[in-house]
């Protein structure tokens, strides 16, 4: 091999050379860039605001809230009043919804209700009373509560404020600011979490009274003892 031939071949490396370096970086930069498109994907979703429903996210039910919320994360940030549509979220806590007043057997727009296995609940239009029911006794009484604000109509739709929806359907609505969330507890999910958790602390079983599981909505636990007593103790959400 004479000196022509050898820096011809020694030119053909280098440039060979350079060729994979160029390859190589191209790809590296493709990485790079892929890897940050991810990164900023997972931001973007960490941070996006989010309902979710007893450990599951609910986009139907968040647009719910977007729906009578023009400014929702705002409202979220500033501790603002939100409202929700009384009738449309009913399904999403295991409520039928009804128009009307079940205690006068009417059907007046200004008035609707809700109904569980357990519960009636009545709301009035410009009333921040609640009329409740429960079903499981015998005296057939109902009993009021009192919401933060009074019902409102939104394009004919009745709402109410996450207060109100707490008391009537028996939920527990928290929002995380750091995360971004609204998380929303119904009791029976509630109950079914907790159930396991006095037996670890030693207790029978929860109480299946309703207005004893409503504790679990004040992070409280009725419980029965070893001697068929009834216990409260405080439990972690």
């Amino acid at each position: 091999m004479n000196l022509i031939e050898e820096s011809f071949k020694t030119k053909q490396e280098q440039k060979k050379k350079r060729t994979t370096g160029i390859i190589l970086g191209a790809i590296a930069i493709v990485i790079i860039a892929i890897i940050g498109i991810i990164s900023y994907l997972m931001y973007i979703q960490s941070t996006t605001l989010r309902v979710v429903l007893d450990g599951k996210v609910n986009e139907d039910l968040k647009q719910l809230f977007v729906s009578q919320n023009s400014d929702l994360e705002a409202l979220l940030q500033e501790n603002g009043t939100i409202y929700l549509p009384i009738k449309e979220v009913a399904s999403y806590f295991g409520y039928r919804s009804f128009n009307g007043d079940n205690i006068m057997k009417s059907e007046d727009k200004n008035k609707c209700y809700v109904e569980s296995e357990n519960e009636i609940a009545n709301f009035v239009l410009a009333s921040n009373k609640i009329y409740k029911l429960n079903l499981a006794e015998e005296s057939k009484d109902y009993e009021y509560q009192y919401m933060d604000e009074p019902v409102k109509s939104n394009g004919g739709v009745l709402c109410a404020t996450l207060e109100g929806i707490e008391k009537a359907f028996n939920v527990s609505i928290q929002y995380n600011k750091n995360e971004n969330r609204i998380y929303v507890y119904t009791l029976p999910y509630l109950y079914q979490v907790y159930s396991p958790v006095a037996l670890d602390l030693g207790y029978m079983e929860l109480s299946d009274v309703l207005s004893n599981q409503k504790a679990l909505l004040q992070s409280m636990m009725v419980v029965t003892g070893t001697n068929e007593q009834l216990r409260s103790c405080r439990c972690r959400r």
